[in-house]
């Protein structure tokens, strides 16, 4: 997810759109923070943030 932001924030830097490259920012900001929080003993908490990311990369692909 980190990775799928930085080039989506280079673009919308890019083309001098500071507002969506800050939004952009503090998402990706969010799921690092969140991949911190995982522990491979969190079945649960890790198969659940998988498939919301596979949601949000779906989306984010669509939105280029």
């Amino acid at each position: 997810m980190v990775g799928a932001y930085s080039g989506l924030i280079a673009r919308a830097e890019k083309a001098g759109d500071a507002d969506r490259a800050a939004e952009l920012t503090t998402a990706q900001g969010i799921w690092a923070a969140r991949r911190k929080t995982l522990a491979p003993e969190d079945r649960s908490g890790v198969n659940e943030l998988t498939a919301e990311s596979a949601r949000v990369l779906q989306q984010l692909r669509s939105d280029r």
